[in-house]
């Protein structure tokens, strides 16, 4: 008896080959991502010419209780088969079954991601035009942001927003924060009040406060080099700590978080249980044991003005470089003093 549940779950498509080998390559990729998402709602499938096909994958993800089907399209265009051929079998395998959907993937040529991906291949093998070295630093700058301009093409972003989402790419040269990032409560407008009114920016490590812009005159606030001996006394995180430590600091303030995710969680605890309203809460802390947790715990966290990435990327430069963009948008003809 199928389970009365409402689970997401993946099916990985790919058109199918005679030959083996193209098989074990579909089905090892869904091997890593049970594992890598620690899911076991994963399934492989093939058009034709191979198994599983379709109905069996479809049966077996129905039978964990899944009621939504995300397919996963392993082609490049958007051809008669995704058009057509894919929807149809679709279609058909789940016309018995009452309260399924399914939702298609874009193709992969569709996504940013993978001209970046071909590009990165081909720069490896291409050598550059030898052109005469930049050497100001605005000059520099500018022909980073045409560069990211022309790469990026339009975003489907507000103009604050996507200033913020150029910064973050122009500090980590990484293309894909363009897919990444969320903005939710209107953010930018919110933080533009908050920094020409000087309210404190409180980071969790120095290094973000390094990377802040010298041309913001209020306070960057860090505390984590204070709670060393408070951390061993109580077993906590000295990010979480220092974080609770500002607590006080925090309303209406910008707090920003790029390394540690246990800081992350703090403040989200600490605007849950009322405690604190912040302008801005600025969560990217990078690595691969609790930072997406923590980063889909802010991106749920309605009533807060929020900036997050769901990606296991971040780190202080990219919360420092959000906190530039949003000083920057703030200045009144280049002017915070």
């Amino acid at each position: 008896m199928e389970k009365e549940t409402n689970h997401k779950g993946i099916l990985v498509l790919a058109h199918g080959s005679r030959r083996a080998e193209a098989g074990d390559l579909v089905t090892n990729m869904v091997a890593r991502l049970r594992a890598d998402l620690d899911s076991d709602l994963v399934e492989p499938a093939f058009m034709e010419l191979a198994m599983p096909d379709i109905p069996t994958s479809l049966t077996k993800l129905i039978g964990k209780g899944c009621r939504q089907i995300v397919v996963l399209c392993l082609f490049l265009v958007n051809g008669n088969h995704l058009v057509k051929d894919v929807p149809s079998l679709l279609e058909k395998a789940l016309a018995q079954r009452d309260g399924v959907s399914f939702t298609l993937t874009p193709p992969l040529l569709q996504s940013p991601g993978m001209y970046h991906l071909v590009l990165e291949c081909l720069q490896r093998e291409v050598e550059p035009p030898k052109k005469a070295p930049l050497k100001s630093p605005a000059g520099i700058e500018a022909a980073s942001f045409q560069i990211i301009e022309k790469r990026l093409g339009p975003l489907p972003f507000p103009p604050g927003e996507s200033a913020v989402v150029k910064r973050v790419v122009h500090a980590t040269a990484d293309f894909s924060y363009a897919l990444t990032l969320r903005f939710h409560g209107d953010p930018v407008t919110a933080a533009i009040r908050a920094i020409r009114e000087r309210r404190p920016v409180i980071v969790d490590a120095n290094m973000v406060r390094a990377g802040i812009s010298t041309g913001y005159p209020g306070e960057v606030l860090c505390r984590i080099q204070d709670m060393k001996g408070l951390s061993e006394v109580r077993g906590d995180t000295r990010a979480s700590l220092a974080m609770e430590q500002l607590a006080d600091r925090m309303e209406g303030a910008i707090v920003a978080v790029g390394n540690a995710p246990t800081a992350l969680l703090k403040v989200i605890e600490l605007v849950e249980t009322g405690r604190v309203k912040p302008a801005l809460v600025v969560g990217v802390p990078v690595g691969l044991v609790g930072a997406l947790e923590a980063k889909r715990h802010l991106d749920e966290l309605e009533g807060q003005p929020r900036i997050t990435n769901l990606s296991e990327r971040g780190g202080s430069a990219v919360a420092a470089s959000i906190v530039n963009a949003l000083v920057k948008l703030a200045a009144v003809d280049g002017n915070l003093q």
